[in-house]
């Protein structure tokens, strides 16, 4: 499908029904909106989406497995690190210029607990176990 260069706007729900799709030039339109309708595309083999106004994460084109060609520049999608590693393998060609990476996830820190409060659960919790012990070994109605 090649319509590069024709102004075109929308987004691309109606290649929801192209699974047999290999090629997709839809560059330098007006296309907004997120890539999720070409995850059912998974014969795509070179897809040309550049300068457009396409939003979202690329995650959805890992669906397309034939995958060679990747164009998304000058588009306003983003990615993770570990998707833009792995289209940097699968496609022999991946242009992303303009491509936002995001942070990886930031871990939150617990807070750390004062050691005397470490002292006083070990306390608590010897002092609980007959009490657990005597309940779980006993014969105590329902």
């Amino acid at each position: 499908l090649y319509v590069a260069s024709n102004q075109l706007s929308g987004g691309f729900e109606p290649l929801r029904c192209c699974p047999a799709l290999q090629e997709l030039f839809l560059a330098n339109n007006s296309f907004t909106g997120g890539l999720e309708s070409l995850q059912h595309c998974t014969a795509l083999q070179e897809v040309f989406l550049e300068d457009n106004q396409m939003t979202g994460g690329v995650q959805p084109l890992k669906s397309c497995t034939a995958l060679r060609t990747l164009n998304v520049s000058k588009n306003q999608l983003t990615a993770t690190d570990e998707d833009k590693a792995y289209f940097e393998k699968q496609c022999a060609i991946f242009a992303h210029e303009g491509l936002v990476l995001l942070p990886p996830p930031r871990r939150r820190r617990l807070p750390r607990v004062p050691h005397r409060l470490h002292r006083l659960s070990l306390g608590v919790g010897a002092a609980i176990a007959p009490v657990v012990a005597w309940l779980v070994t006993s014969n105590l109605p329902a």
